[in-house]
C-alpha cells in the first residue's frame, strides 16, 4: 500500500438487494421472490459503518417486535403484485466515534424501467434519495454512485449548486435513511424479461481529513477515487 493510500482512513459496506422477477402463469401478476443481503465489512482506521433495512412480510408489511419496534434485518423476501407499495429501507447506521467521513451509495437498479413513476402517491427510489439528503455523484455503466449533503429533509435536486457533501461522523451514532419503499407499474409489458433482475446497494464511507479541493477536483471527488483505487471489487459489480 502507498503512503497516500495509508493516509485513507476507509470503509466499505456492502449491501445486495436481489430481485427475481417472473410472471404467472395467467401473465398478471409480478412476484419478488427472493431478496437477500450480504455485508462486506473492509475496515481501515477508525471508521465503521453499517446497512440494514426493516424486517417486513411477504406483502412488504413490517414485522414489530414485542416492544413496537421495527426489527432490523440484512435480507427480506416479498411477494410482488403489480400496483402495490412495499416497504423496504435500507438506512446508513455511522457508529459512535467514527471519524467524520463522507458517506456514498452506489445503487444498481434492474427494474427502474418497471418502477413506479414519481407523482401524486409515490416517489420513485431515486426521488426518495434526492429528499432525503443524497445527491447524484457520478454513474457507471450498471449504477449510479450518490453522495450524502445533507439531513433528510434537505431536498437536493442534480441542477442544485447548493448542498455540497458533507461529513457525518463523531461521538454520536449517525443514522441516515437511503429511500423507504418501491412500488411497480400497474401494468408492465414483458415481464419474462426481468426475471433475475437485480437492484443492489452498496455503502462506503471515507474519512474527510486528507481531501481537498485544488480547484480541478473537489474533495469528495477525491474521495471517490481513493476509494475505487482500494476497492477494485467498484470496478466489477
Amino acid at each position: 500500500m502507498t503512503k497516500k493510500k495509508k493516509l485513507i482512513l476507509a470503509l466499505a459496506a456492502f449491501f445486495s438487494v436481489v430481485a427475481i422477477v417472473a410472471i404467472s402463469v395467467l401473465g398478471t401478476i409480478a412476484y419478488l421472490t427472493s431478496s437477500s443481503t450480504v455485508t462486506n465489512t473492509f475496515t481501515i482506521g477508525n471508521v465503521s459503518i453499517t446497512m440494514t433495512e426493516s424486517k417486513v412480510n411477504t406483502d412488504g408489511e413490517i414485522i414489530k417486535d414485542d416492544n413496537g419496534n421495527a426489527t432490523q434485518v440484512i435480507s427480506n423476501t416479498y411477494t410482488l403484485m403489480p400496483g402495490v407499495t412495499y416497504t423496504k429501507d435500507p438506512k446508513i447506521t455511522v457508529s459512535a466515534g467514527s471519524s467524520e467521513s463522507y458517506l456514498f451509495v452506489m445503487v444498481r437498479n434492474d427494474i427502474k424501467a418497471i418502477e413506479e413513476v414519481t407523482g401524486a402517491d409515490y416517489k420513485t427510489m431515486h426521488d426518495q434519495m434526492l429528499d432525503n439528503g443524497w445527491k447524484e455523484h457520478t454513474t457507471t455503466s450498471t449504477s449510479t454512485v450518490y453522495v450524502y449533503c445533507g439531513e433528510k429533509g434537505v431536498k437536493i435536486h442534480e441542477d442544485d449548486v447548493e448542498g455540497d457533501p458533507t461529513g457525518v461522523g463523531g461521538a454520536s451514532e449517525v443514522t441516515i435513511p437511503v429511500f423507504e419503499c418501491f412500488k411497480i407499474q400497474s401494468q408492465v409489458e414483458n415481464l419474462p424479461k426481468y426475471n433475475s433482475a437485480t437492484i443492489v446497494l452498496r455503502a462506503f464511507a471515507v474519512q474527510t481529513s486528507g481531501f481537498v479541493d485544488d480547484g480541478t477536483q473537489t474533495a469528495e471527488q477525491k474521495a471517490w477515487i481513493a476509494l475505487t483505487e482500494e476497492y477494485g471489487f467498484i470496478h466489477t459489480t
